[in-house]
């Protein structure tokens, strides 16, 4: 019998979608999703759980509810999806220009990106500080080697505990012009200073579940430096 892609189907959808999945799902790849919606003809948002495979996480446990509200029961419609692009800053840095809609009331904005990792599912998304206020906003997105593909989005977070995720882009740096390398290797695989980080366990159940299960939590090492133990 003859199998149709998803992408097929997606120019037949006639119902608003909202696309719910981690970043490093193997079953829904990241980039794959996004070739899907790209091709949606309906109003549709993407809400990505970072550094989680086949889970979403609290951040975005909210969206389904408000998504149904919206649609099934005539609530507050959502704002548009933010975009993200990557330019070279003025010194040859790459630089996320993200770009949101300000109609609502923004509670935080998260960026993230990953370098030479080509499979989504073992991407490592790090996040990065953002700058500015309002509608643009900008993340400095240090590299090892500009020849090397550069991914990257962000997560705008509203006060009506909407998340929506941006487009995805993905780049490689020395395509924008004189890329410079400035991040450095270094011996410290992770000095725990921020917790355990991505150093966890994330093979969830698939709903937005309370309870995540992890192998590993923080805890105080030897001289009170931080460190980590099994749970």
């Amino acid at each position: 019998r003859a199998v149709m892609e998803p992408e097929s189907y997606a120019t037949r959808i006639e119902c608003p979608v909202l696309f719910l999945d981690g970043t490093n799902d193997q079953h829904g790849k990241m980039d794959w999703a996004y070739k899907t919606t790209d091709a949606l003809r309906v109003e549709h948002r993407e809400a990505f759980t970072p550094m989680y495979r086949h889970h979403i996480g609290s951040g975005q446990a909210d969206d389904l509810l408000l998504w149904m509200d919206w649609w099934l029961k005539g609530g507050k419609a959502w704002p548009k999806s933010p975009s993200v692009s990557v330019r070279l800053d003025k010194s040859g840095v790459p630089e996320m220009v993200l770009s949101l809609d300000a109609s609502q009331a923004v509670k935080s904005v998260e960026a993230y990106y990953a370098v030479e990792n080509r499979a989504p599912k073992n991407r490592f998304w790090r996040a990065v500080a953002v700058r500015g206020n309002g509608a643009q906003r900008t993340a400095s997105l240090p590299i090892l080697d500009a020849a090397q593909p550069l991914f990257a989005f962000a997560n705008v977070n509203y006060e009506s505990g909407v998340s929506i995720t941006s487009n995805l882009a993905s780049v490689t740096p020395k395509a924008l012009g004189a890329a410079k390398a400035t991040d450095t290797p270094t011996l410290t695989i992770d000095d725990f200073s921020n917790g355990i980080g991505a150093w966890v366990t994330s093979s969830t159940g698939t709903d937005p579940i309370p309870t995540v299960f992890e192998a590993v939590k923080a805890a105080p090492g030897p001289g009170g430096k931080p460190a980590v133990t099994t749970d």
